[in-house]
C-alpha cells in the first residue's frame, strides 16, 4: 500500500515537473500583461499620438468595428481578416470590446516570451540564461506597453516570433521541405506581409537561412532557388485571396495594392513617403539609436509635451550609462569573436543562423533609420527578439569560466534593475496618462480579471498538456503537426467570422 502511494507521488511529481516548464512563463507574464492593461487600457478613448505616437484609436477601430474606416489597411494588408475576427469570438466571451483586446494581446505577449524561451532551448543555449534572457524581452518596456495598449505591433511580433521558433526548427536538420513544412513557410509569409508588409523583409531572410540549411548549396542551388520561388508565388496568390475576400467582408477595407499603384502613377500621393526621412546628421543618429537600441529595452524618464507623452532624459549616474554603452560595444566585439571562431570550426549551422539572425536586425535597422526614424520604439517588437537571440548565442558560447560566471552575474543585475526602473516608468506612464484623460484606473477590477482568468488559463494548459498538445520542444515532426493542426483551426474560425460578419452587414 506504502509503495503505491509513494509511486502514485512519484508520477504526480514527474508529472507536475514536465508540465512546469510549459506554463510557468505563459502564466506569469499572462498575469502581469493583464493586470497592467486593465489598469491602463480598460474602457479608456485614448487620442491619436498619446501613448509615444502609437495610432490607438486606429487599431481599436481594426480590432473591434465592422463597419468602421479601415485606411491603414493600405499599410496593414490583412490586419482586419487576422486580427478582427479572433477579437470578435473573444468579445463573445468577454461581452467588452476593450476587456476582449485586453486578453488578446495579452495572450500574444506571453506566449512570444514562451516563444523566445523554446528558440533558446532548440538552440541549446544552457537553462539559466535561457531563464534571464526570457525575463529580460519580457520585461522590456516595449513588450510591456505593447502587450498592454491597442495597437498592431504585438500581433506583428507574435507572427515573426513564432516564424523564427519555426525557422529554428526547420534550419537543424537536412532534406528536402515536406508538404507541411512548405505550408507553415506559406502561411507566415502571408501573415508576415498581412499584418505589416515591411515585415516580409524579416520573413525572406529567414525563408533563404531555412533553404541554404536544408539543402547542399553547392550542389543543390537550382532547388534552393526553385523553392524560394513557389514559396513566393504561392504567398502572392495567397495575399490576393484573401485581401479580396477581406475587401469582400469589410466593404470599408481598400485593397494595399491600390495605393501603391496610384502612388507610382502620381495620381495620389502614396502616404508612407512622409513618414521617410533621407537626411543624415549626427542629431538623427543620436534620436535613432535610443529609439531603436535603448528605449525598447530601459524606459527613460517621462514628460507630457503638447498633450503627448514622450521618452524624456536617462535620469542615472554616469557609471551606469557607461555601463550600458560598455555593454553594447563588447556584444558587438563577441559576435565578431563568434562569427570568426565559427569560420575556423567550419561550424556552418551556428553560423549561418548568427549570420541571417545579424542580418535581419541590420536590415530593420537601416528601415527605421529612413523610415520613422523618431519613433522607431514602436516597431521595435518586431525584432528585438532577435537581439536577446544574438546576446544569449555570444554568451552561451563563452568558454572561459570567469568570463562566462561575470556575464551572467552582469545579465542578472541588468534584469533586477530592468524590471524595477520599466514597472516603475509604466506606473509613471500610467498616472500621466489618467491624468490627461481625467480619468482613473481600478486596481480592484483588474485583480478581479486576474483571479479568473489565471486559474482557467492554466487549467486550459494542462488539458492541453494531457493530450500532448502544448509541447514546444518536441520532436520536429511533433511541433509540424501541431502547428498545422492549430493553423488550420484558426484558418478555419477567421473564415466561418468572416462569412458571418458579410451575411449579416
Amino acid at each position: 500500500m506504502l509503495s503505491k502511494v509513494i509511486n502514485n507521488r512519484n508520477k504526480i511529481l514527474i508529472y507536475l515537473k514536465s508540465i512546469y516548464k510549459y506554463i510557468y512563463l505563459f502564466v506569469f507574464f499572462l498575469a502581469i500583461y493583464l493586470f497592467l492593461g486593465i489598469l491602463l487600457s480598460y474602457k479608456e478613448s485614448f487620442p491619436y499620438d498619446l501613448l509615444f505616437s502609437a495610432d490607438t484609436p486606429r487599431a481599436v477601430g481594426d480590432l473591434t468595428e465592422i463597419l468602421g474606416n479601415h485606411y491603414r489597411i493600405k499599410v496593414h494588408p490583412l490586419f482586419l481578416i487576422l486580427t478582427q475576427t479572433i477579437t470578435l469570438v473573444v468579445n463573445g466571451i468577454a461581452n467588452e470590446p476593450s476587456l476582449a483586446i485586453i486578453l488578446e494581446q495579452a495572450f500574444c505577449g506571453s506566449i512570444s516570451v514562451c516563444f523566445l524561451y523554446a528558440i533558446l532551448k532548440r538552440l541549446n543555449i544552457s537553462k539559466l540564461l535561457r531563464i534571464i534572457c526570457s525575463f529580460i524581452y519580457g520585461f522590456s518596456f516595449s513588450l510591456l506597453l505593447f502587450s498592454t495598449t491597442p495597437e498592431t505591433f504585438i500581433f506583428a511580433g507574435l507572427g515573426l516570433i513564432s516564424y523564427w521558433y519555426i525557422v529554428t526548427c526547420l534550419t537543424q536538420h537536412k532534406g528536402k521541405l515536406s508538404i507541411k513544412e512548405k505550408f507553415l513557410l506559406i502561411f507566415f509569409g502571408i501573415v508576415s506581409f498581412g499584418i505589416t508588409l515591411t515585415n516580409y523583409i524579416t520573413y525572406f531572410i529567414g525563408l533563404i537561412l531555412v533553404l541554404i540549411c536544408r539543402y547542399n548549396l553547392k550542389k543543390e542551388f537550382k532547388k534552393i532557388i526553385k523553392d524560394l520561388f513557389i514559396i513566393n508565388i504561392f504567398n502572392v496568390v495567397g495575399i490576393i485571396i484573401l485581401c479580396l475576400f477581406q475587401a469582400f467582408v469589410w466593404t470599408n477595407s481598400p485593397i494595399f495594392i491600390t495605393s501603391i499603384i496610384d502612388g507610382l502613377r502620381g495620381t495620389e500621393k502614396y502616404e508612407e513617403v512622409k513618414y521617410m526621412s533621407l537626411v543624415f546628421s549626427n542629431a538623427k543618429n543620436l534620436v535613432w539609436i535610443k529609439q531603436i537600441f535603448f528605449y525598447p529595452l530601459l524606459c527613460p524618464s517621462l514628460v507630457n509635451t503638447d498633450k503627448l507623452i514622450i521618452f524624456d532624459t536617462y535620469n542615472l549616474p554616469i557609471f551606469i550609462k557607461a555601463f550600458f554603452a560598455l555593454l553594447l560595444l563588447s556584444t558587438f566585439i563577441l559576435l565578431l569573436l563568434y562569427i570568426t571562431k565559427k569560420i575556423k570550426e567550419k561550424d556552418k549551422y551556428n553560423l549561418f543562423y548568427i549570420l541571417f539572425v545579424a542580418i535581419t536586425i541590420t536590415c530593420n535597422l537601416i528601415l527605421h533609420y529612413f523610415y520613422s526614424y523618431d519613433v522607431g520604439f514602436i516597431y521595435a517588437v518586431h525584432f528585438s527578439f532577435l537581439y536577446i537571440i544574438l546576446l544569449a548565442m555570444i554568451i552561451n558560447n563563452i568558454k572561459t569560466k570567469k568570463l562566462k560566471t561575470t556575464c551572467y552575474i552582469l545579465l542578472i543585475v541588468l534584469t533586477i534593475f530592468e524590471i524595477i526602473n520599466n514597472l516603475y516608468r509604466y506606473y509613471e506612464m500610467l498616472n500621466i496618462s489618467m491624468s490627461m484623460l481625467n480619468s482613473s484606473y481600478s486596481i480592484m477590477k483588474a485583480m478581479k480579471c486576474i483571479i479568473f482568468v489565471i486559474p482557467l488559463s492554466i487549467l486550459i494548459c494542462l488539458i492541453l498538456d494531457k493530450k500532448n498538445k502544448s509541447d514546444l520542444y518536441a520532436s520536429d515532426n511533433k511541433i509540424i503537426d501541431f502547428f498545422v493542426k492549430n493553423i488550420l483551426i484558426y484558418l478555419s474560425i477567421i473564415l466561418v467570422v468572416g462569412l458571418f460578419i458579410a451575411f449579416n452587414f
